[in-house]
């Protein structure tokens, strides 16, 4: 699952530092991190989302996906995204995306995918 290897490779930890400024999305801080919802948001458009609305599908899928964050934390989240943290989020990626090429590949029926050593369940 693409949420699962970018919580392997850290991305997600990569994005909620960048993020945390941003905390709190809600007025009395409760709610999702901002790196978990901007992960979110990578899986959704990765599943082929054309819209931000699209996000509930992944929160129909709570066993799958784990909470999701609704629509309108999404929207908050990219609301408060200015050029600056969005040049800091295009930073975050790179030490991630090295993890990701350095995971064995294991072969599946059919494929072969990344293999993270210590994939976490979401939820």
């Amino acid at each position: 699952m693409p949420a699962d290897l970018a919580e392997a490779t850290g991305l997600t930890t990569a994005y909620s530092t960048v993020l945390r400024p941003l905390r709190p999305l809600r007025p009395r801080g409760t709610g999702h991190e901002p790196g978990r919802i901007a992960t979110d948001l990578a899986v959704m458009l990765a599943d082929g989302a054309e819209a931000i609305a699209d996000l509930a599908v992944l929160g129909d899928q709570r066993e799958v996906f784990g909470p999701v964050a609704s629509t309108p934390t999404a929207w908050r989240l990219l609301a408060a995204v200015d050029e600056r943290i969005l040049d800091r989020l295009r930073s975050a990626g790179p030490g991630p995306r090295r993890h990701a090429g350095q995971l064995p590949l294991r072969e599946g029926p059919g494929r072969t995918h990344l293999a993270p050593p210590q994939a976490k369940q979401r939820g």
